[in-house]
């Protein structure tokens, strides 16, 4: 009886370390991001400054096109999460090219992420947590103007 007890642990056990082998997370914030670590690379905010600098991926930000027009990172393009299916195909054709996702937290990232990677891209990139508003090598944002209210952000 205790044979069979301790085969059925070992059993649970192998069973819950393949599910997590499946699912890599943010979960500094608590929140459950499903990241297949095989196309998606979670890096540090440092080693993300260091990418950008490069200029040797295409950054995608998935805010709304007025979050985009007041702050962004620089050369970032603009493709709204909810515009992604539609458009990301004319402008990034190559399904193995380097992208870097954010938005403002992170949470619009993962979604993005998600639907990139069921659109069969394969080269993501994405900095921990996500978003822009804490990223903090402010040299790669460009702060704009806010023209509803005509003043500078």
């Amino acid at each position: 009886m205790e044979n069979n007890s301790f085969n059925n642990i070992i059993k649970n056990g192998q069973n819950i370390l393949s599910q997590l082998g499946n699912i890599t997370g943010l979960n500094r914030n608590r929140r459950n991001y499903n990241y297949n670590r095989s196309s998606t690379r979670i890096l540090s905010m440092e080693d993300a400054y260091m990418q950008i600098k490069a200029g040797s991926c295409n950054i995608i930000d998935v805010r709304t096109e007025n979050e985009y027009k007041v702050m962004r990172i620089k050369g970032a393009i603009n493709v709204p999460l909810a515009m992604i299916r539609e458009n990301i195909t004319n402008i990034i054709p190559n399904k193995s090219a380097c992208i870097m996702v954010y938005c403002t937290t992170g949470t619009r990232t993962a979604q993005a992420v998600q639907l990139l990677k069921n659109m069969g891209y394969t080269n993501l990139i994405i900095w921990e947590g996500g978003g822009i508003n804490n990223f903090k090598y402010k040299d790669v944002i460009e702060k704009l103007t806010d023209e509803m209210n005509n003043e500078k952000v």
